[in-house]
């Protein structure tokens, strides 16, 4: 009988070590300061010579104290851009770095939640390939809402170390480049919204234009932090 429990005492032990192994081994011990610094994000994006529709120009939006709150992001921006013609942008970009282990499962605060939350209908989602320099494709994700006739066109995407990712899948995925890794970095969001209009297509066009721009910078500027092996 002693025998037994000392065996069953063992395996538990054992038992306990893999998971605790498991356990530190798959989450990072902090989260990296964000690779972005959005408050460097400029205000005139595109020119006249290689951008079609002209320089963008943006203005800040006055955050709302309860959303903000509500966003638990370390750093937020709000801002609209305009050209000379056609519809505005709307600009929402958000980092998180003080996420806890447990919400790297999940990406923040995804746009068909959101907008769903706010009396949004989501009537149509789909990837979308933008060619940046260089004949370099990403891929975004594209959202169509629908709210008393209106309709909004919402395209977004994550930066999470070296990867874009667009939903959970993606960046559960992309957690396992990582391990073994003591810090792990930060997640970015980039949002833009436009009216649809009675012109879908073309506005599909603009704020994929937009896009482009804001990504480009977005890469151009990012900062990796050294990636640091695991333990202490």
């Amino acid at each position: 009988m002693l025998k037994r429990l000392l065996i069953a005492a063992a395996l538990l032990a054992m038992i306990h070590g893999v998971v605790l192994a498991l356990r530190y081994g798959r989450w990072p011990s902090e989260i990296a300061p964000p690779e972005i610094d959005l408050a460097q994000i400029p205000y005139k994006l595109g020119d006249k010579l290689g951008d079609k529709l002209g320089t963008w120009t943006g203005t800040d939006s006055e955050p709302d104290p309860q959303v903000f709150e509500a966003l638990k992001a370390d750093h937020v921006v709000d801002r609209t851009y305009n050209t000379n013609q056609g519809e505005p942008v709307l600009l929402h970009a958000s980092d998180y770095e003080k996420l806890i282990t447990e919400n790297l499962r999940w990406v923040p605060h995804p746009p068909q939640i959101c907008y769903d939350r706010a009396g949004w209908r989501r009537v149509d989602e789909r990837n979308k390939l933008l060619t940046l320099d260089g004949g370099r494709f990403v891929r975004v994700r594209l959202s169509t809402f629908e709210q008393k006739g209106n309709r909004i066109l919402v395209l977004f995407w994550y930066h999470f170390g070296d990867e874009i990712v667009l939903d959970d899948r993606e960046l559960r995925s992309a957690r396992w480049n990582l391990i073994g890794q003591r810090a792990w970095p930060a997640v970015t969001k980039f949002m833009l919204q436009i009216a649809g209009g009675n012109r879908e297509e073309q506005a599909e066009e603009r704020l994929a234009q937009f896009a482009q721009l804001v990504l480009k910078w977005a890469l151009d500027h990012r900062q990796p932090a050294e990636e640091t092996p695991g333990g202490a």
